[in-house]
């Protein structure tokens, strides 16, 4: 349950680190993954590397730009923004489900239920969330 509170902290920690820098480009995520680093506690921190590893928190956040192109991550090319039309409401089904909005919410209910995840999963999900934050 505390890993849970960790993670949803991370997550409102960097939505206001987005806020706060309007993060796109790679200079931008890089500091969105700095401020919410300073936000959070050691045993936070701690986690977070045990998954990372020798990645920093503030390649993580740019990771998903270095392998958009890639042919094993292309699927995630559209996660990176959503097109609305003027006084068209957000639906989880725009693009079917392909959005920044609609991954990001994924990636974030698939690390509160971590334990169903295997290590590489909850790494990329973390380097997902990092990343979608600042597009966000």
């Amino acid at each position: 349950m505390k890993r849970n509170i960790r993670i949803a902290l991370v997550a409102v920690l960097l939505l206001r680190a987005v806020s706060v820098t309007y993060a796109w480009g790679e200079l931008g995520h890089k500091i969105v993954g700095e401020v919410a680093k300073k936000y959070v506690s050691e045993s936070v921190q701690d986690s977070v590397k045990k998954y990372l590893g020798h990645m920093s928190w503030e390649a993580a956040s740019c990771w998903m730009d270095d392998v958009r192109g890639s042919a094993k991550y292309g699927y995630t090319s559209s996660w990176h923004y959503l097109n609305l039309e003027n006084g068209q409401k957000y639906d989880s089904t725009i693009d079917g489900g392909n959005n920044v909005v609609n991954q990001l919410q994924i990636a974030i209910r698939k690390l509160m239920n971590k334990k169903a995840l295997t290590k590489e999963e909850i790494t990329l999900n973390i380097k997902f969330l990092f990343h979608m934050m600042g597009d966000f």
